[in-house]
């Protein structure tokens, strides 16, 4: 679905940087740990769907980023990119460059990524595990520095974050029930006024709401946003 490695092949290349550190053959290399914020929020509020083309879109741009060095999915938010060579020698400004591009997708609807980035070193380093360590937890302090401007987390927290996520060729919807707001996203163009809640449910397609199976059981209010 993303067009990157496996995180079989993640594991494989691993034990080889394991081998090449045991027998101090290995080249300079650096690992970048990606997690793509705010994926459980999506998945609950707007769908699998919304959620896979927020996968596919994370994915493009690690890729685009990192564009010399091989990228892997390792778990359903998280990736890592493995940088040697031309990349290796700039890899801060990579680095800045994905932080860069996250703050301004903050609030948008662009994807917002953390990332964190560590270099192998000889003199203390005895495994891939220990410089992979150092670039999660570099990682980990992106995240809680992307969520206080705003970023939205697993938990869903944040302030502006990117809660405005629009999958393509659809529009978002947004609903208030008993006090929460709740976006979802239905692939037509709605109606740009609606009377009542009644002729809500009736001129619009079914929506599949996070949580129940009903519309008509929670919409209590509906208002229609065009993002």
């Amino acid at each position: 679905m993303t067009g990157v490695k496996s995180k079989h092949a993640f594991l494989l290349r691993q034990k080889q940087y394991d081998a090449d550190i045991a027998e101090e053959t290995a080249e300079a290399f650096a690992v970048v740990v990606c997690d793509v914020n705010g994926l459980k929020h999506i998945n609950d509020t707007l769908g699998h769907k919304a959620g896979d083309e927020y996968i596919v879109k994370a994915s493009r741009e690690i890729s685009e980023i990192f564009a010399h060095s091989p990228v892997y999915r390792t778990g359903g938010d998280e990736f890592v990119a493995l940088l040697k060579g031309r990349d290796y020698l700039i890899r801060r400004e990579l680095l800045l460059a994905l932080h860069d591009r996250s703050v301004a997708h903050i609030g948008t609807g662009g994807v917002v990524i953390s990332g964190g980035l560590s270099e192998y070193d000889p003199a203390k380093d005895t495994s891939f595990h220990d410089v992979f360590e150092r670039a999660d937890a570099l990682m980990y302090e992106e995240k809680k520095r992307l969520k206080g401007m705003g970023a939205i987390t697993r938990d869903g927290a944040g302030e502006a974050g990117n809660a405005d996520f629009t999958p393509d060729g659809g529009e978002e919807l947004q609903y208030s029930s008993q006090s929460k707001t709740q976006h979802l996203w239905a692939p037509f163009p709605p109606p740009r006024c609606l009377a009542s809640v009644n002729d809500a449910l009736h001129r619009l397609p079914p929506l599949r709401l996070a949580g129940t199976k009903n519309p008509s059981h929670i919409l209590l209010r509906f208002r229609m946003r065009i993002v």
